[in-house]
């Protein structure tokens, strides 16, 4: 889980995750993300997937972008590697 602390007032609508595997694009997915929050809240965001045995090696980048509904975002990024 990852946590974070809200800077102004926000509505976010969704998440869009874009992965890629060394570099290249491998996957994307618009992940469904209604939450209000108020300055000063604590936002918290919990995303699981299950990576099969059969994943090919390497090093794997995941960016979340959070949306709003008038476009405003953040991101957060982490990668990994198989």
């Amino acid at each position: 889980m990852q946590t974070g602390t809200a800077n102004d007032d926000i509505n976010f609508v969704q998440v869009d995750l874009n992965v890629k595997l060394n570099g290249v694009f491998l996957h994307n997915e618009t992940i469904p993300f209604k939450q209000n929050y108020e300055s000063g809240d604590n936002i918290k965001f919990k995303y699981t997937n299950f990576v099969p045995s059969y994943a090919p090696s390497g090093a794997y980048g995941l960016t979340f972008t959070f949306k709003t509904k008038t476009g405003d975002n953040g991101c957060l990024g982490f990668s990994f590697k198989l």
